[in-house]
């Protein structure tokens, strides 16, 4: 999973690093960290050029400083998996979802549980629909859900 903002690049690998170029600069990270308790990363989301969201197989869900390299708090609730992420392109929010079935919404501030819904399938893909303000787009079934 990567992102980009400007010209930095997130990157992640299967040992829980997190690795931050600059393109500008040179081919080889600029910033690299290993997060405690994390393990392989299977969805990042870049919230700004200095901040990523990161979520593994394990379902730890955490924002991460790269200017410094340590995690800024963690978003609790998980069970299962994370799959994948995506931020509301208008409000401060980020849904998630994965193995457990579960789509959630958080607040990027508070990083608290906002609203969340079981959705009977195994989730790969989340994304809100950049049309229409609360529903978001789940795969493998293409399933719009309206959240209220």
């Amino acid at each position: 999973p990567e992102c980009q903002n400007e010209k930095v690049l997130f990157t992640s690998t299967g040992y829980g690093q997190v690795r931050v170029y600059d393109i500008r600069a040179q081919k080889r990270p600029v910033r690299s960290a290993q997060l405690k308790d994390f393990g392989h990363i299977k969805a990042m989301v870049g919230v700004s050029s200095t901040e990523v969201i990161v979520g593994d197989v394990q379902g730890h869900l955490a924002r991460f400083d790269t200017t410094n390299m340590r995690t800024k708090g963690h978003f609790k609730g998980f069970a299962g998996g994370i799959r994948s992420l995506d931020l509301h392109p208008t409000q401060p929010l980020l849904v998630g979802g994965g193995l457990d079935r579960v789509v959630r919404v958080y607040n990027l501030q508070t990083r608290k549980l906002v609203s969340q819904l079981y959705v009977k399938q195994k989730l790969t893909s989340v994304k809100f629909c950049p049309k229409i303000d609360d529903q978001i787009v789940t795969a493998p079934k293409n399933k719009r859900v309206r959240m209220s």
